[in-house]
């Protein structure tokens, strides 16, 4: 007989055995193109978790540089079931069309929250393309511009898994390495 500790739970198996906590995907944003604003509560959460998890690691960046992009952004946010706890949060800035500010708290990584979250932005992008109301010139002769990330380099794996492709050579911005990465499918 096998005593099962509990302290090994890939060895255990005990963890395979625990549901993953069930979660929703929420919208807000501007009223200008049809979103509710976000309650402050949950705005507050994740502003901290941006902090935090974000600009922590970035020279110089605070909320202050993203207030006004946030301002017109949708912003895709990840609640448990039942509550307002944020799992994760992703913004869309349909001026730029790119995803920006994707943050999964670290207890809710590894269950499909954040390619839930590029699903959601990469399912709104393809209906304002479609739709003709992608803001701003795509490339010349470009009837359906890409959704696009710059993302830090560590999280390429990531957003390749999603979908996404690199494009060019990695640079650096605000003290970290950076890719450029436009959308190729939908998982």
């Amino acid at each position: 007989p096998q005593l099962l500790t509990g302290a090994h739970p890939a060895e255990d198996g005990w963890a395979a055995a625990l549901r993953a906590p069930a979660w929703v995907v929420r919208r807000y944003g501007p009223e200008a193109v049809g979103c509710y604003p976000m309650p402050t509560g949950l705005r507050r959460q994740l502003l901290e978790a941006r902090r935090r998890l974000l600009w922590a690691h970035e020279s110089g960046v605070g909320a202050s540089a993203y207030e006004e992009s946030d301002a017109r952004s949708v912003t895709f946010v990840c609640v448990l079931e039942g509550s307002e706890t944020p799992a994760g949060q992703v913004q869309y800035d349909p001026s730029t069309r790119r995803l920006r500010q994707m943050v999964v708290l670290p207890q809710f990584r590894k269950l499909g929250i954040g390619c839930a979250l590029v699903r959601a932005v990469a399912s709104i992008h393809a209906e304002k393309v479609a739709g003709g109301s992608v803001n701003g010139p795509g490339a010349e002769g470009d009837a359906s511009p890409p959704l696009r990330v710059h993302a830090w380099q560590r999280s390429e794996a990531f957003y390749t898994r999603c979908g996404f492709a690199r494009e060019g050579d990695p640079y650096e911005s605000n003290g970290v390495r950076c890719v450029r990465m436009a959308y190729a499918t939908l998982e």
